[in-house]
């Protein structure tokens, strides 16, 4: 194929894959679209107290973590915020808390009321911060922010794959956190602690689970096809950028 015809070629698939990603970019994250909830999200999360809890250590990036379980946790529950704090992060502690996932469970998914366009979810700053008018009927002791703890990386490559409207489950411990910076400090301090919280209840600042993930599962996946679309159409639209920048140097020999 010769330069003018790769050019227009590659142009054409450039504006489509761009025309994918725009689109995309809003449908994989619909709560309207999710349906049949899987009656395991109906339940409330498992929480049981371990009594002589091992203390869990590991180092990552820097960062040597020692952590406290409290109890055994498992919850189940639909995906209604998410945030990556890995993406572009100068700090070396989010390496181990990459994401932040905001659920619901029991009744808010039972009701639809997540569908409620007068019922909105977003994260920021570590929160989970929603809100829901007059007549909507939601229960704020059935969602949760939950600070995700892991120090596996096919556990990683699975979390990270999720999105808003999947249905899924997530084993582990809650724990407190203490880590020490053994490296250089650079942008983060010497030394970080979380607390996670032991109960529904609570709201504000320390309201948030701290889960030590030591198992998830996906249980249906909500926008499966936007998700796939999004995911593949930046990677393609990565690869024909890279394949025009060859092609200009080719050209300039």
């Amino acid at each position: 194929m010769n330069s003018i015809k790769w050019g227009l070629v590659s142009r054409v698939v450039l504006i489509g894959l761009l025309i994918i990603i725009c689109i995309t970019y809003f449908t994989r994250d619909r709560l309207g679209g999710v349906n049949e909830i899987d009656p395991a999200l109906l339940a409330e999360p498992v929480q049981v107290a371990i009594p002589n809890p091992e203390p869990i250590r590991f180092t990552i990036d820097k960062y040597a973590y020692n952590l406290t379980p409290s109890h055994f946790y498992e919850i189940s529950g639909l995906i209604v915020s998410k945030k990556d704090y890995s993406w572009l992060s100068i700090y070396r502690r989010n390496k181990a808390l990459p994401v932040d996932l905001c659920m619901i469970w029991g009744g808010n998914v039972a009701s639809d009321s997540f569908k409620n366009g007068d019922v909105k979810f977003w994260q920021g700053m570590r929160f989970c911060n929603f809100q829901y008018g007059p007549g909507v009927a939601f229960n704020q002791q059935q969602l949760s922010n939950n600070h995700l703890l892991i120090d596996n990386d096919y556990v990683n490559g699975i979390v990270k794959d999720f999105n808003v409207g999947d249905q899924i489950k997530i084993t582990g411990k809650l724990v407190t956190v203490s880590a020490i910076n053994v490296g250089e400090r650079e942008h983060d301090p010497t030394y970080f602690g979380m607390k996670s919280s032991t109960t529904r209840t609570d709201t504000g600042a320390g309201a948030c689970e701290v889960i030590y993930v030591e198992g998830v599962e996906l249980i249906k996946k909500g926008n499966g096809i936007s998700a796939i679309l999004f995911k593949y159409a930046i990677i393609l639209f990565i690869l024909v950028i890279l394949a025009n920048i060859v092609n200009f140097f080719r050209i300039r020999r």
